[in-house]
């Protein structure tokens, strides 16, 4: 009898204990980018640990669905781990010199959401002690914010633009311009005064054509910021023949594949490389 009674103890314990195991158990849904199945990869592998965290990402929706012990497991360092793998997520986005050492099928386009909203910050959410100083420099930051409105423009998406332009805004007002080399004598002072005013120009226009050729003026002043000022990976100098009443036009891209900014869809791969200015 004895026997027995232990038995049905060790059954109910063990029944108890498991319970509250699944009780632990949860599973979220997660937006990151990426790419391919190397991503994927990646992404899966960095998510897991010896608590049994287990990270499935869709390369099409851009979601990832995680399965964690919520007692053993803070979602919040799943998706750190994630990011300092090079991806940007919902609540993190990578360090710039992780992401731009992706391989080149891996560097994703990255969205306007994770973009930092000044010179300190490489994450977008994220608890002061994990949140590192940017070893981006004032060039840098414009840079990706500069990108970020190309990419607005190469999906036919005005507000996307508008959005991102609003956002180099406020890194205009708090960068120290007296780390940025610029191309007039006076500095900044001159060169910035085109410059914001363009930005300006995108963001209270809603269209896409305007917008357009402000960013091709845009792209100029970009361009030559580049070949003053220190940036990471490579930029590529790309070419548009057909826009600006076919005397073309032209625009900067971290990635070599053309992706065209002045037609979006309607000619996506239309252009080519000029030139490609090395990062330093």
């Amino acid at each position: 009898m004895k026997s027995i009674s232990k038995l049905l103890i060790a059954l109910l314990l063990s029944t108890g204990a498991g319970y509250a195991q699944s009780k632990a158990n949860k599973i979220t849904k997660v937006k990151v980018w990426g790419n391919c199945g190397l991503c994927e990869a990646t992404i899966e592998k960095a998510a897991r640990d010896k608590n049994g965290t287990v990270l499935q990402w869709d390369k099409v929706s851009k979601v990832a669905t995680i399965s964690y012990n919520e007692n053993k497991t803070k979602l919040d360092d799943v998706l750190k781990r994630v990011a300092l793998a090079g991806y940007d997520n919902d609540v993190y986005r990578a360090p710039n010199d992780i992401y731009l050492n992706l391989d080149d099928c891996c560097q994703y386009d990255r969205p306007i959401k994770t973009m930092p909203s000044q010179s300190s910050a490489v994450y977008l959410h994220g608890d002061s002690a994990w949140r590192q100083k940017a070893t981006m420099n004032a060039f840098s930051i414009i840079l990706e914010s500069y990108l970020g409105i190309k990419e607005g423009l190469v999906h036919n998406d005005a507000s996307e633009s508008s959005a991102q332009a609003k956002i180099l805004i406020t890194i205009l007002q708090k960068t120290d311009h007296q780390k940025l080399a610029t191309t007039t004598v006076k500095g900044w002072a001159e060169q910035g005064s085109e410059f914001s005013q363009l930005v300006t120009g995108i963001t209270k226009s809603n269209d896409l054509s305007e917008q357009r050729k402000m960013f091709m003026r845009l792209s100029q002043q970009v361009y030559s910021l580049a070949k003053l000022n220190e940036f990471q990976g490579d930029l590529y100098y790309q070419h548009c023949p057909m826009f600006n009443n076919g005397k073309g036009a032209n625009w900067l891209s971290k990635n070599l594949a053309v992706k065209n900014p002045y037609y979006g869809s309607a000619m996506m791969d239309c252009g080519k490389t000029l030139e490609t200015v090395k990062g330093k």
